[in-house]
């Protein structure tokens, strides 16, 4: 999939953390982040996260066809 093209498929994801969890979330998410990075995998997402009330973080995540989003079920 070239970069200019709108993906076929997107993956979005809401999580809502629980009050008192913020501190750990984010630790163990840049730590996903680095491990990701450092090992170039595949599928780069965006995080979007709030910055009043309950915390919540979007996630989205593009893939050029329903295979290549299946795929990340069966690893």
């Amino acid at each position: 999939m070239n970069h200019d093209e709108t993906p076929p498929f997107i993956l979005i994801v809401r999580e809502r953390l629980w009050p008192g969890t913020e501190d750990a979330y984010e630790k163990n998410e840049v730590q996903l982040a680095t491990v990701c990075a450092t090992l170039k995998c595949p599928h780069p997402y965006l995080a979007l996260a709030t910055v009043t009330g309950t915390k919540e973080v979007w996630w989205l995540n593009a893939f050029a066809s329903k295979e290549e989003r299946d795929g990340l079920e069966a690893s």
